[in-house]
């Protein structure tokens, strides 16, 4: 449990870090109950979001996850397939956006 809380602060520090030394504008965002509904790059099955968020942190290719609690669902997603999406209001669930992307 201590080193999933570990690897949790520093991907926190470090999202902060990239954000002070950005010359550009930078979209990172949490949105509960909301999922993001599109293409998917894998979907795996986790009691609570902190694992979620250790999977999507872990897996090279994810940008942000939708977690089900109900369910107990993490859906893993890019920004490649952002085009192929929008988010939709769902009770029970969370979107958050965990790696930062920069946009001109």
């Amino acid at each position: 449990m201590l080193i999933h809380i570990l690897k949790l602060v520093l991907l926190i520090c470090n999202a902060f870090v990239l954000g002070i030394i950005a010359s550009r504008q930078e979209y990172r965002s949490t949105h509960a109950g909301y999922i993001f509904t599109g293409q998917l790059l894998r979907t795996a099955y986790t009691a609570d979001w902190l694992q979620c968020l250790l999977i999507c942190s872990n897996y090279p290719a994810c940008d942000f996850y939708n977690f089900n609690q109900r369910e107990e669902v993490c859906d893993l997603s890019s920004n490649n397939n952002v085009r192929t999406g929008r988010l939709i209001s769902e009770l029970g669930t969370v979107f958050h956006q965990i790696k930062v992307r920069f946009f001109k």
